[in-house]
This record gives structure tokens, C-alpha cells and sequence, in this order.
């Protein structure tokens, strides 16, 4: 799809459309080395390590985000909410993929992004595009077809 004339992609949209897909990629690697880890390394220690991983990670992208700024209390109660949710769900998912199927767990990993284009669209009034649209089709359409192939495996 060809830009409209005089339109340009900012280097903002590049870079963050290239951390998503990096970040994107480094997550499928964690999970698929989670797998092969031996059963005694302990899921909050693998856990753990992802989550140092990220924050330095973060760290790094520092010099190029401006000055820091100290939250105020809501503002901080609400990041801490997050990474209690974060670190949940990351432990969650280290647990379903050391123990349970691969191609399951990915099925109900990809099933956030049409759950998360539903409550954008509700919470913030973000409209998804047509090819957001289309993306989210092929991902119910992956996972049910997933999902079907693996009933009929049983």
C-alpha cells in the first residue's frame, strides 16, 4: 500500500514499529528456551531473569527518552499495579510453556491482540484500520484452525 503523495512515515513510527517486532522476537526466543530449560532451575528464578533481562533492556533506551520525571503517588500505584500484572502473567506464561503444549500456549498468546484491538476501541476509542482488521482475522483463524487440529490429534 503506497503512501498518499507527501505523506511520510516519521523515524518515531520506524523505530517503534522496530522495537515492537525485535521485542516481538525476543519473546518467542524466551519462550521456545524456556521449554528446553532442565525442570530443576525453578520458574520464579527463569521468571526473575526475563524480567532483569527487560528492565536493563529499558534501561538502555534511557538516553534517548529525555529527562526523567518523579511519579506522584497514583501514577506510581498504577505502574505497580502493572508490574504486579506484568510479573504474573510472565510467570504464568513460564509455567504453561515449561509444562504444558507449545502450540496451545501460542494459540492463547496470539489471542491478545484482537482482545487488546476490542478494548482499545473501547477504553480509548481507537478505532482499528481495516488492515488491523484483516491481521486480527488471520490470527482467529490461525488459532481456531490450531485449535481444531489439535482436537482432532486426540
Amino acid at each position: 500500500m503506497a503512501l498518499p503523495q507527501g505523506a511520510a512515515i516519521s523515524p518515531a513510527v520506524s523505530t517503534a514499529v522496530g522495537l515492537a517486532f525485535v521485542s516481538a522476537l525476543l519473546v518467542a526466543a524466551r519462550d521456545l528456551v524456556t521449554r528446553g530449560m532442565p525442570p530443576g532451575i525453578p520458574s520464579s528464578t527463569v521468571t526473575v531473569a526475563n524480567m532483569a533481562w527487560v528492565g536493563l533492556a529499558g534501561a538502555a533506551f534511557v538516553p534517548w527518552n529525555g529527562p526523567w520525571i518523579a511519579p506522584g503517588p497514583g501514577l506510581l500505584g498504577m505502574v505497580l499495579l502493572g508490574a504486579t500484572f506484568t510479573a504474573t502473567g510472565n510467570h504464568l506464561m513460564v509455567l504453561a510453556y515449561r509444562t504444558g503444549d507449545p502450540g496451545l500456549m501460542s494459540v492463547l498468546r496470539y489471542s491478545t491482540i484482537p482482545i487488546a484491538m476490542v478494548v482499545g476501541a473501547i477504553v480509548f476509542g481507537d478505532v482499528p484500520l481495516p488492515l488491523q482488521l484483516l491481521g486480527a482475522g488471520m490470527v482467529i483463524l490461525g488459532g481456531a484452525m490450531a485449535l481444531d487440529q489439535r482436537r482432532g490429534d486426540v
